[in-house]
């Protein structure tokens, strides 16, 4: 189930959104899958996407209670929490932006007995556009070299920068 209310005014969006999901047969991922019988994600979403002038926001706040129904315990590696932050500055031929993600803390096992930590992480980003179909991108990720794993033993790329040229005919 899932219902949600929508606010729309120029530029600016604004979204809340309520949902119920009831899941048979819910499959875990990891070492040892595990099928569980029922299993439930509920929650809001609050999100935000707006323009003033040149400078683009957007948000989103995830609150949810992805349970196993049978023993009440959290679903492997769902936070309970999750927030999204961006921002992106054009001027000319030039766009500046950033982004940040906070993951909250969560568990890596169907028993809730690993816990994985909550981690947040920034991304920066800057594009020149030197032609009509041209343009260059530096990318830095995780720009606090921020050590974390989404799952049990797979750690994430520390700090990671990338150049990308690009070509898009119009």
């Amino acid at each position: 189930t899932e219902f949600g209310v929508d606010w729309t005014e120029g530029n600016h969006h604004v979204k809340l959104i309520r949902f119920d999901n009831k899941i048979r047969g819910f499959i875990t991922s990891g070492k040892a899958p595990v099928n569980l019988p029922r299993a439930r994600i509920e929650g809001w979403t609050l999100g935000y996407e707006g323009t003033f002038d040149a400078l683009n926001l957007r948000a989103a706040v995830d609150a949810l209670d992805p349970r196993n129904e049978l023993t009440g315990k959290l679903l492997p590696r769902r936070s309970k929490s999750q927030v999204t932050l961006g921002a992106d500055y054009s001027v000319g031929p030039w766009s500046f932006g950033g982004s940040l993600l906070q993951v909250g803390r969560r568990y890596d096992d169907a028993a809730n007995a690993t816990p994985l930590a909550s981690y947040t992480t920034v991304d920066l980003q800057a594009s020149y556009a030197f032609a009509r179909d041209w343009n260059v991108q530096a990318k830095l990720n995780n720009v606090g070299d921020r050590a974390y794993e989404t799952a049990l033993g797979y750690n994430q790329p520390g700090r990671q920068f990338f150049v990308t040229l690009r070509y898009t005919p119009k």
